[in-house]
């Protein structure tokens, strides 16, 4: 891949002490560049005839916008117009994830007895979305990369009937917000009232992906859909939403995915913001982790013994991984115990690994960091957890670590007391 570098066209000083710059670059900004090279090629601008005669092998009469595109991307150091636009998608993290929710959207639909199907997913997602999908469903517990991922398929599902409900309640719900819309085709694919509107928010990199695809696939929306191209929660989306037609003074359904991935002071200024711009009537429609969940009767066991995993000691580990490998009808390989860990329990187990070389064997590591986190305290689900930098790599067959002096751990070990 290229690396794209900006100069800028006013020195600050001698030309050898200007440095090039990264260039974020923008696809809509580089498809109106290419329009406008070729519109001034038509005319018969003889700068921008050069500019195509000079990047697009043999000479021609007659220019195309795929010549003019082709030119674009060869002056930015692409060899194909293809090239350039996969850069551009692999650069905004908000287009890869919209990109890979419509892959599993897409998987969705061509299973047996399907939650919800989208016409529209497959051709949204495309072969890069695919791509990405199949990378990080590899490294999931369980590695499923063939299928949908089941929690967001039936996250998918639930909203979808929830709006539905909420829209067809009582009929004063006229308006529907959807926040970080992504690929999303619910404008197209579920049954909404006469005269509905629906704003899709999201970022622009989003929408110069999804707005093209749409139109080649000829799709209708079953009510009016309009677009705000506007970063979310962060940016000026509050602003975009009004000057696109929302009307705060009547009900609306707000949809905001995500929010339990958020930091609390970003989920406490989403809930103000909103609260400023919703009326009474308004319905609000959020993922988050209750207390009836954190509290559940599933988790009291693991509360009752291990209140919450802050430097939890590893001997704790190490006792039971000895009974194990002592065990009667446990044949240990080389007296070492196989761990399997996925996540947070990922870390655990190239933690022990470092730890315990003798008692720790083979280690599979389902998507762990390279550095253990700060620690998960149950108790205070409100609570800022304390950060956490004792880091582990794996090697072949054990792991080795390094530690950062006074550092506090999710996992520690005791260090024994004087007698």
């Amino acid at each position: 891949m290229p690396a794209v570098t900006s100069v800028s066209s006013t020195p600050s000083g001698p030309a050898d002490d200007r440095r090039a710059q990264p260039l974020r670059l923008n696809l809509g900004n580089q498809r109106k560049r290419a329009r406008s090279l070729l519109k001034a090629a038509r005319a018969g601008d003889p700068q921008a005839m050069r500019r195509l005669a000079t990047r697009v092998a043999g000479g021609r009469l007659q220019w195309s916008l795929h010549h003019a595109q082709l030119a674009i991307a060869r002056e930015l150091g692409f060899t194909s117009w293809a090239k350039l636009k996969a850069h551009i998608e692999s650069d905004n993290i908000a287009l890869m994830g919209a990109l890979v929710g419509a892959a599993g959207r897409a998987l969705e639909a061509e299973i047996d007895k399907p939650l919800f199907v989208d016409p529209h997913a497959r051709a949204l997602a495309g072969k890069n979305g695919f791509e990405l999908h199949r990378a990080l469903r590899s490294t999931t517990w369980p590695p499923n990369a063939a299928g949908p991922a089941p929690e967001q398929s039936i996250i998918t599902r639930y909203f979808d009937d929830a709006l539905q409900a909420a829209m067809h309640s009582d009929g004063s719900l006229l308006q529907v917000v959807l926040f970080n819309a992504g690929m999303d085709t619910r404008a197209y694919r579920l049954r909404w009232p006469a005269k509905l509107v629906l704003f899709e928010v999201d970022d622009a990199a989003v929408f110069e992906h999804k707005e093209p695809v749409l139109r080649r696939q000829r799709a209708k929306p079953a009510c009016d859909r309009r677009i705000v191209r506007a970063n979310f929660p962060a940016g000026s989306w509050t602003s975009k939403l009004l000057a696109a037609g929302f009307d705060a003074r009547r009900p609306a359904a707000f949809l905001v995915p995500g929010l339990v991935h958020r930091d609390p002071a970003t989920v406490e200024q989403v809930f103000r913001d909103l609260d400023d711009l919703a009326c009474s009537g308004s319905w609000l429609g959020a993922d988050l982790a209750g207390l009836d969940t954190i509290h559940s009767v599933f988790r009291k066991p693991l509360l009752e013994t291990q209140p919450n995993l802050i430097e939890m000691p590893l001997e704790r580990v190490e006792r039971g991984l000895r009974w194990l490998r002592d065990h009667p009808r446990v044949a240990a390989r080389d007296g070492r115990v196989a761990i399997v860990g996925a996540s947070k329990g990922a870390e655990l187990a190239l933690v022990l690994a470092t730890t315990f070389p003798d008692l720790v064997g083979p280690v599979v590591a389902y998507t762990p960091s390279s550095v253990v986190w700060a620690g998960i305290d149950f108790a205070a689900p409100g609570a800022p957890p304390r950060p956490a930098r004792r880091r582990a790599r794996a090697g072949a067959g054990q792991a080795s670590r390094s530690r950062s002096p006074g550092s506090r751990r999710a996992f520690r070990r005791r260090r024994p007391s004087a007698a």
